[in-house]
């Protein structure tokens, strides 16, 4: 279960058929780790979401690093940011996962950064 900035919302996490992170129910997840932004890959079952292409976009414009990857739920414990993306909600910071605070338990710098990048990147659209 991720919760977002402790208001209440919560987003349930699906794993796929070996036990790895999927997807949440109405979202994609990322997490960040070591300057480096993880999400799990199609091939781990999850849905093309528009939003997430566009953040992983971002991320490669801005030059960082991005992989899509398997994921297990032990590394999102020890994650140092986590946030999700769909297309009504855009970027949501996840400050805990599992009820476990998620790095300092508020959004982190490259979720932010992202924020506003997505912002500005509807503005030009």
């Amino acid at each position: 279960m991720i919760d977002r900035m402790n208001n209440g919302f919560h987003e349930l996490v699906f794993l796929n058929q070996n036990g790895l992170i999927a997807e949440g129910t109405t979202s994609n997840i990322f997490m960040v780790k070591e300057k480096r932004i993880l999400t799990p890959s199609v091939g781990s079952g999850i849905l093309r979401g528009v939003t997430r292409d566009v953040v992983i976009d971002l991320a490669v414009q801005r030059g960082l690093e991005l992989r899509e990857t398997h994921l297990t739920r032990h590394e999102f414990y020890n994650a140092e940011e986590c946030f999700l993306t769909n297309t009504s909600s855009e970027i949501l910071p996840a400050v805990s996962f599992d009820g476990r605070a998620i790095g300092s338990g508020v959004p982190g710098p490259v979720t932010e950064l992202l924020r506003r990048d997505f912002k500005k990147a509807l503005k030009r659209w």
